[in-house]
């Protein structure tokens, strides 16, 4: 991360990366993934999810490894579900499909869509559905059969405050952010917590 115009020429010239390298805004604040299901169009549901922390985080120079290890969802930040349901719609307004959207903030808490992937929802979402029961690889197959689909609401299905905790070779777990909170805690002062799944 370059924090003015000649330490960015300074890192390129190290790095001997030019044409090799983008430059773009650091964006500071809050880290936002939406899942999305469409069916002809239409929204079938979309769940946001904070990110908290990445797994290997040290491992990287602005600590975003790709790999979530903590997120959290969210249920009142409709305008992110706003957000990325016309980012996926305005790629086609009949899409179907499963899609995922990155949004990041900037140091103005302004979020901004970075990335949208089709076919796919989040790897992190997968643990989620899982560990929460929101059926949501099975409503991908009802939707491309163009079968019925169950009453949930479409917007945050999953409620809110709850957290997923992942590592690498461990079962994913979730708590409730009273609990995660208290867990937190308790790492602060004895430096580890074991999570019983």
């Amino acid at each position: 991360m370059a924090e003015n115009f000649e330490q960015a020429i300074w890192w390129i010239n190290f790095q001997n990366g030019w044409g090799h390298f983008t430059a773009s805004e650091y964006m500071p604040e809050d880290n936002y993934g939406c899942d999305l299901l469409f069916a002809g169009g239409k929204l079938v549901f979309s769940q946001i999810k904070r990110r908290l922390e990445y797994v290997l985080s040290k491992a990287n120079i602005v600590g975003i490894t790709g790999t979530t290890g903590i997120l959290e969802t969210v249920s009142t930040k409709f305008d992110l579900n706003d957000i990325s349901e016309r980012a996926v719609t305005l790629l086609d307004n009949n899409i179907s499909g499963a899609f995922s959207v990155d949004i990041k903030c900037d140091s103005l808490s302004k979020p901004y869509v970075t990335e949208i992937n089709p076919g796919r929802f989040l790897s992190s979402s997968m643990h989620l559905f899982a560990e929460t029961k929101f059926p949501a690889p099975a409503l991908v197959i009802l939707v491309a059969n163009d079968q019925k689909l169950p009453s949930f609401p479409k917007r945050n299905p999953i409620k809110g405050g709850t957290i997923l905790i992942r590592q690498l070779d461990r079962k994913p777990a979730t708590v409730n952010l009273k609990n995660h909170n208290r867990l937190r805690k308790k790492f602060e002062r004895k430096h580890y917590v074991k999570l019983e799944t």
